[in-house]
């Protein structure tokens, strides 16, 4: 019995400092990627997005815009980010008054991965976007942007007009 005593009170403090110090490493590791995500508005975007599940709309340089769901995200504590991915669901430019204009609209085609396109996964339609040539960036909502751009079409038609959205 005391041999089980004596071999508890030497284990007992090793085993805990190995565990306090597994610990400490895994908090640390978390406590600085917090950190970093304080100091970068854009990678809390990000995050928001993913853990939230709200798509994103993004603007690039080219004027080319994506609205999709973020895909992949590398760990801000680590290094700058240069790249991230998402899963489009529409994409198309902004106009010369700035207006955004989809042209392409991809849930019809991820539906076809079950059958016709069965080689295919959703992780296939992945678009590697790099940060630098990224304009803008915020979270999306189909139903406010639709409820948005409805409103915005009825004020903008002629009072003699009337809308057949407001049908």
């Amino acid at each position: 019995m005391t041999e089980l005593v004596l071999l508890t009170l030497v284990v007992s403090p090793v085993t805990a400092y190995a565990f306090a110090k597994l610990l400490n490493i895994f908090a640390n590791k978390l406590e600085h990627y917090y950190d970093a995500l304080k100091e970068n508005e854009f990678e809390c975007l990000l995050v928001t997005a993913m853990t939230t599940e709200f798509m994103v709309m993004i603007t690039m340089e080219d004027d080319k815009v994506y609205v999709g769901w973020v895909y992949q995200i590398s760990d801000p504590a680590k290094a700058e980010r240069k790249y991230f991915s998402i899963i489009p669901v529409m994409t198309g430019f902004r106009n010369e008054r700035r207006e955004v204009e989809f042209t392409t609209y991809y849930n019809d085609l991820y539906q076809l991965t079950n059958d016709e396109l069965a080689h295919l996964n959703i992780n296939h339609f992945a678009v590697v976007l790099p940060v630098q040539r990224l304009v803008s960036c915020r979270l999306f909502d189909a139903d406010a942007y639709s409820r948005f751009e409805r409103a915005r079409l009825v004020e903008s038609t002629p009072a003699n007009l009337s809308s057949p959205l407001s049908l």
